[in-house]
């Protein structure tokens, strides 16, 4: 498959389990930031169809740029290796048109997951929106972009909006309780 497809993501994170909240948070500074970010927790498309199929077409074919969180877990897991080699060959491939941000949690290197050994990479910073920020860059959207807030659906997503924006605002003793 090649990317001729329009995308559907701006973004798309590929993880290990062990860095679900690493992806968690730049997921939230992708859509805080106005991009279609895929994580995969939080996506329906291709529910009851095979996930090596939903994969392949999103990795492949549907976003923009992808950011592998590279950690000693990465090399350990199918699902994980299988989305970095597709997204290495989609990076050979379409060379500079297509934008591979790998970010380093521990000692796993590029190398070790089927990129190029010299592949320039980002170290995890605990800043996922500086992250995000060069994301914006490559993709040449304004850094300040913003889109509208979806409306919340729930107690529990107000709850989750008020207790990002108060750990945003560092007031973080602020009320944990979301129950």
């Amino acid at each position: 498959m090649t990317s001729s497809t329009a995308s559907t993501y701006d973004v798309a994170l590929s993880f290990a389990e062990e860095q679900r909240s690493i992806a968690l948070s730049l997921h939230l500074a992708a859509l805080e930031c106005g991009l279609k970010s895929y994580y995969y927790p939080e996506v329906a498309q291709g529910v009851g169809s095979e996930l090596q199929a939903v994969i392949e077409e999103v990795y492949s074919a549907q976003s923009k740029a992808a950011i592998l969180i590279l950690s000693k877990d990465f090399p350990e897991k199918s699902t994980a290796m299988h989305e970095a080699h597709i997204l290495a060959s989609r990076k050979t491939q379409e060379g500079a048109s297509f934008h591979l941000i790998p970010i380093l949690t521990d000692d796993c290197q590029p190398g070790d997951v089927g990129l190029p050994p010299d592949t320039i990479y980002l170290e995890w910073n605990f800043n996922p929106r500086e992250i995000i920020g060069k994301l914006l860059e490559l993709l040449n959207e304004p850094a300040d972009a913003q889109a509208p807030q979806a409306k919340p659906q729930n107690n529990f997503s107000v709850k989750a909006q008020s207790i990002k924006n108060n750990i945003s605002a560092g007031n973080v003793e602020g009320d944990l309780n979301i129950s």
